[in-house]
């Protein structure tokens, strides 16, 4: 993943290959792979940071969401009472004043008084 493969190789064949006469090879190796290790750790600690970031936006944002949710259901709650409300009043001034009333069905034509009608009288 971080080539730590061929790091290993190139440890085990310096390893192997070990002889008074190869020191600074093996020397120069090493400090390879200690470079890359700490570019490699460097990598991790950065990854690490930006996944903690990401996290921590996760969080605000799922607050951010209860938040909002709550607030919703707080509004969805005083607008029930209102409707409740309303509706109490609207039977409080319908029993007070019948004739502000609206029939709920249509006048059948019995109760239509003809007005062109005359009698004579």
């Amino acid at each position: 993943m971080y080539g730590l493969g061929a790091l290993n190789k190139r440890f085990t064949i310096s390893t192997s290959a070990y002889s008074s006469t190869s020191q600074t090879p093996v020397v120069h190796q090493i400090e390879e792979m200690c470079e890359t290790i700490q570019k490699l750790n460097v990598e991790l600690m950065a990854k690490d940071a930006k996944e903690r970031t990401l996290e921590e936006k996760m969080k605000h944002l799922i607050k951010n969401h209860e938040q909002q949710s709550e607030h919703m259901c707080q509004q969805d709650e005083q607008m029930r009472q209102q409707n409740e409300q309303m509706k109490l009043i609207l039977q409080h001034i319908q029993l007070k004043s019948p004739m502000l009333t609206t029939p709920s069905d249509p006048p059948n034509s019995d109760d239509i008084v003809d007005q062109s009608y005359d009698d004579g009288s």
